[in-house]
């Protein structure tokens, strides 16, 4: 089975990188209890990667369904979305399917 990977680029707000991985820790929280594998990285410039593992479509599926119903993951999307001074912006969002050879 062929691993589903989501990738984030996420840009921390100046001076807020410390807030935006408190951030990061709670969505890594619902998204673990959900039956992902999160991870994150930070590049050279501050940017962080997140990087969300599933075993496969089905799975990734799955995860998607739960933190759609699941009311904190909800409140948590909603508070960011809305959040007229974010602690980060959301540069690019990559789904991945790994390919074996």
């Amino acid at each position: 089975m062929a691993t589903v990977t989501e990738v984030l680029r996420v840009q921390p707000a100046p001076g807020r990188f410390a807030q935006c991985l408190e951030l990061g820790k709670k969505f890594k929280k619902l998204r673990e209890r959900h039956g992902a594998k999160e991870r994150l990285f930070r590049t050279a410039t501050g940017t962080l990667i997140v990087v969300i593992e599933t075993s496969g479509w089905k799975q990734f599926g799955e995860v998607s369904a739960g933190m759609a119903s699941d009311q904190a993951a909800r409140d948590l999307f909603a508070s960011f979305e809305n959040d007229p001074n974010p602690v980060g912006t959301i540069l690019s969002v990559e789904i991945v399917e790994e390919i074996e050879v």
